[in-house]
């Protein structure tokens, strides 16, 4: 009778712990859900017509590919987002996904929200810290679970659903998706010697772990997104045009 009490005691404990667990892990995504919200009702997103006096730089058209180069852009109301916080540096969407962030210059944000308070998914922010999204290899490091939409298959089987767009206070740009992998551990590279750079898009290829129909020249800029955890989620793309502003 008492062996049967404590197993029952145990249950009991053990269901009540799950319990808290599951309801701390909801709370954290309701509070994610309301500070992304609280983004969104103040965010202005524009279409960008090309200018061709102010594209500093405009990828050659694949014709085995899509054409991602006619592709508009976007612009935002960035700088009301830099007046309310000065540590913002630029946002990112993806269509067809719930990926609309502001961008943060500090890794204080992979932990905090905007208003600088403690947030277990917090904010995106720019690992390299340049601000326009101009060097080699741009790396955007997150916890956000938005950013696992675009490994959907409903989302990947649309070869057009593959861009990222991203308005920093200089610039707009457009990135195609190239390769998208999971690894326990990853350099965050974004400087390159000789053929460093070569041997980096090569791994990238490789490591793709989806049947995307993107290359690599040696001469394209990167954004690379990695979405934290135990086991790290790479997004990589490369740029397709940029137009200062």
């Amino acid at each position: 009778m008492k062996k049967q009490k404590k197993k029952n005691y145990l249950i009991n404990i053990t269901l009540i712990l799950i319990f808290l667990i599951s309801l701390y892990n909801m709370n954290k995504l309701i509070s994610n859900k309301k500070e992304i919200k609280n983004i969104n009702k103040s965010l202005k997103i524009t279409k960008v017509v090309d200018d061709n006096s102010k594209i500093i730089y405009k990828n050659k058209f694949n014709k085995s590919l899509t054409d991602y180069t006619n592709m508009s852009m976007i612009k935002t109301n960035l700088n009301y987002f830099i007046k309310k916080n000065p540590n913002t540096v630029g946002f990112i969407y993806i269509p067809q996904t719930k990926v609309k962030h502001v961008v943060m210059n500090d890794e204080f944000y992979l932990n905090h929200n905007f208003n600088k308070n403690k947030s277990y998914y917090g904010l995106p922010y720019i690992y390299n810290k340049n601000k326009n999204f101009t060097d080699k290899n741009n790396i955007i490091v997150t916890k956000q679970k938005t950013f696992n939409d675009v490994l959907k298959k409903k989302f990947l089987d649309n070869d057009k659903n593959l861009v990222i767009k991203v308005n920093s206070k200089e610039n707009v740009s457009l990135w195609q998706i190239v390769s998208i992998y999971k690894t326990k551990s990853l350099s965050y590279k974004t400087v390159f010697k000789d053929k460093e750079f070569a041997n980096y898009k090569s791994d990238i290829l490789l490591n793709n772990e989806y049947n995307l129909n993107g290359d690599i020249d040696d001469n394209d800029k990167l954004l690379t997104i990695v979405i934290e955890g135990k086991t790290k989620k790479v997004i990589v793309a490369k740029l397709i045009k940029m137009q200062v502003l």
